[in-house]
């Protein structure tokens, strides 16, 4: 039920937003602190938070949630799981409720009266309820806050109307018809001369609140959950509104259609924000950032570039000249085109990061990353870019799969990995945890918990993240590697199964298979694949094929064809390892290598 648009409150589409948005109700209801139990993957005996009603320990209640999809309601047989569940609950729970997004059932209510009262006849004193969405709904309504932890459209403004709705025993439409009622009320007291611009700013006073509130969610990761609030704020704007309203609500919808990965979209959309407020300096970055979207790179360097010469402040400007500036290899030192005053700001030593990274200047990126962290300490973004710094180098100096790492890189590791912890949480609580970035965040994650000992949790991480992208290449090869390397064949062996035979997965394909013997799977290898790789692997590769199809054929000439290889392929350090380790399988000595 927002009450800035309608009276019905919608169901929570995820099992997270569900509990979280539940904490909060059930506080209200029992007026007592709530607890959330556990996480994913924990015992919780059918409950999922509980409290003491009215602060009575001798009362303790739980809750359980269940989020359902549209047509997929609870059934008899869910309801007798949960309830026995809830009963070996210790200590003793004196009151069960299933909630559920699905709907009422009145034979689900009565059962669990029945189930109540068996209960009882077994000498156990137990209140058991079953609540559809209706019956919540009907709760969720008595009490704001829980109104709007279900509904982040209540907000601020949500809550006064609420109270006066109350006061004044009437409902009206939407929102922003409150807002303008109220102002028009007051008009009479404003001199007749400036009303309508003074009703105008307060209208825009007023719906500048409302969207920063609706934007919070964007900057939450909560894309899907803004988006429909935006559209529908736009929609019922009336004529009242400036220009400049128009322009932030359409431009966050063009953010929030881009977070969601609709870029197509998001470009048009940002394009017919910028006609609200063409002069607007965020209008013309949103004009910028349309035309890198849209892939036009050097446009967007053009026309940020210019504009930076009249806006020289314009820090978000800056920031997409050096993002467009990636992709136009011309350009070699960004921030020879942006204002000296702005070089040090958060979001151009962000850009730079990322700039510096993708050219490969791999001390310059390092450096700049840990040089912005440490400007600003509480920017989580820049706070993982430095740690992937540390992991990045040291990965570099050693072979972090097989060194012996040092006490002070063991400890880096560990700070480093703490931090991608916190970042991988966030994603998770995102509405896009799919997207590239966080797909590699995963990654890099899932890593640092390797190489700090934890092979079992970067396991678990790496398939939550497959879960999310079950075709990502990266994460099914460090899926890979980690089973291989921490001992784990079965897991190994169905990600080996899973990688395609090309790019960085059949190196790392050929890499487990020569360490295991699968000379079999090398042999069959095409050699044409050596295209798809890099240049300085080609030549190991080619000789890891030819040594496979001689230690798993056997041929008369084996020994033979190796000495051939190993005079051939002399000027590769990594083909000769390979081949003296090919030697000793085939049995060879020191001296017939030499003959």
């Amino acid at each position: 039920m927002s009450a800035l648009s309608s009276s019905r409150i919608s169901e929570p589409q995820d099992w997270q937003a569900f509990e979280r948005a539940s904490e909060v109700l059930w506080s209200e209801v029992l007026k007592s602190e709530v607890t959330m139990l556990g996480i994913s993957g924990q015992e919780q005996h059918g409950v999922d938070l509980t409290g003491y009603r009215d602060g009575n320990v001798a009362h303790l209640v739980g809750v359980q949630c269940k989020c359902k999809k549209p047509g997929k309601d609870l059934k008899e047989d869910d309801l007798r799981a949960e309830v026995e569940k809830a009963l070996r609950y210790k200590p003793p729970l004196r009151e069960f409720i299933l909630t559920t997004t699905g709907r009422d059932d009145a034979k689900l209510t009565m059962l669990a009266q029945q189930l109540a009262e068996e209960q009882l006849a077994l000498g156990r004193n137990i209140i058991i309820k079953f609540e559809g969405w209706g019956t919540l709904e009907r709760r969720i309504a008595r009490y704001p806050a829980a109104i709007e932890a279900f509904d982040p459209s209540f907000g601020p403004w949500g809550r006064e109307i609420s109270d006066s709705l109350k006061a004044l025993e009437h409902r009206t439409h939407t929102g922003l018809e409150v807002i303008v009622g109220s102002i028009n009320s007051l008009a009479a007291l404003l001199p007749t001369t400036d009303a309508t611009m003074a009703i105008a700013s307060a209208i825009d006073q007023e719906l500048d609140a409302i969207i920063d509130g609706y934007r919070d969610n964007l900057l939450k990761g909560k894309p899907a959950t803004a988006l429909p609030l935006f559209e529908a704020l736009f929609a019922r704007l009336k004529p009242e509104a400036s220009d400049r309203i128009r322009f932030r609500i359409k431009a966050n919808i063009g953010h929030c259609q881009l977070r969601l990965g609709d870029e197509e979209t998001a470009a048009r959309t940002l394009e017919l924000a910028v006609a609200f407020a063409p002069e607007d300096p965020k209008a013309i970055a949103n004009k910028v950032l349309a035309l890198a979207i849209r892939k036009d790179h050097q446009a967007a360097f053009d026309l940020a570039r210019t504009e930076l010469e009249k806006s020289q402040d314009n820090e978000t400007l800056a920031f997409y000249l050096i993002q467009a500036a990636q992709f136009l290899p011309a350009i070699d030192a960004p921030l020879l085109f942006v204002p000296a005053g702005l070089h040090q700001t958060k979001d151009v030593l962000s850009s730079l990061v990322d700039f510096k990274r993708s050219r490969g200047e791999t001390i310059g990126w390092w450096d700049t990353a840990h040089e912005a962290s440490s400007l600003f300490p509480a920017d989580e973004h820049l706070e993982q870019h430095a740690a992937e710094a540390v992991l990045d180098r040291i990965s570099r100096e050693t072979n972090m799969g097989t060194s012996v790492l040092s006490a002070a890189m063991r400890a880096d590791i560990a700070r480093a990995r703490d931090v991608l912890a916190k970042g991988w949480k966030r994603v998770q609580e995102s509405e896009t945890p799919a997207r590239p970035d966080h797909l590699a965040l995963c990654a890099n994650f899932a890593l640092a918990q390797h190489v700090a000992g934890d092979s079992r949790a970067a396991i678990a991480t790496l398939e939550t993240g497959l879960s999310y992208a079950p075709s990502d290449g990266p994460l099914m090869v460090r899926l890979a590697l980690v089973a291989y390397e921490s001992g784990d064949a079965p897991r190994s062996k169905a990600a080996f199964a899973k990688l395609p035979d090309e790019g960085e997965a059949i190196q790392v394909k050929c890499q487990i298979a020569a360490r295991t013997g699968n000379w079999a799977y090398l042999a069959k290898l095409d050699r044409k694949l050596v295209l798809s790789l890099p240049e300085t692997e080609r030549t190991p590769f080619k000789t890891l094929l030819d040594i496979a199809r001689v230690l798993h054929d056997r041929p008369e000439n084996g020994q033979l064809r190796v000495r051939r290889l190993i005079a051939e392929r002399a000027g590769c350090a990594r083909s000769s390892v390979l081949l003296a380790r090919a030697a000793q399988e085939l049995g060879m000595l020191e001296d017939e290598l030499k003959a």
